[in-house]
């Protein structure tokens, strides 16, 4: 299938990560000639999101509350657990499209986590900062031994 010929992977989104000479870029199939700028940040829209949404499910959690609407009440407080856990967890991750190889630090591989494998890129920041970002391998054990291959014999991962 028309794949790129220099090292990559597939990741859970359908995007590439390309792991190239001045570092790691995440991109669609072919690599966009103006290269992203690094961004070292959370995902401030899928924040905004989570907070939107647990600000809606506490509202209506009070409101079943007063009504007396009890069981209701437990499943909006359980899906209100659950989005204070994904903001958290969100919190600690940047979703930046260009890692540079110089300030890659160490990278951690997770194996089979609600059905996804991923890898945890430890970085430098553009500000001397400690940054971590995500990649998620799309779910195929192909796909798997790919990414596991590049990031071993790129020397990324131990």
């Amino acid at each position: 299938m028309n794949e790129p010929e220099h090292p990559h992977f597939v990741l859970s989104d359908g995007r590439y990560c390309h792991v190239l000479q001045e570092g790691l870029i995440v991109s669609k199939k072919l690599i966009p000639e103006d290269r992203p700028i690094q961004k070292d940040g959370p995902d401030v829209l899928s924040l905004g999101f989570l907070i939107t949404g647990i600000a809606i499910a506490t509202f209506f959690m009070v409101m079943c509350f007063i009504t007396g609407f009890y069981v209701v009440d437990v499943m909006l407080g359980t899906l209100n657990l659950l989005m204070i856990y994904s903001f958290i967890r969100a919190l600690g991750f940047s979703q930046t499209e260009l890692i540079p190889r110089t300030s890659v630090l160490d990278v951690k591989y997770t194996k089979r986590n609600f059905a996804y494998d991923y890898f945890v890129v430890h970085y430098t920041g553009k500000s001397g900062n400690a940054c971590k970002r995500r990649f998620i391998i799309y779910d195929s054990q192909e796909c798997l031994d790919q990414a596991l291959s590049v990031m071993k014999t790129e020397g990324l991962m131990k």
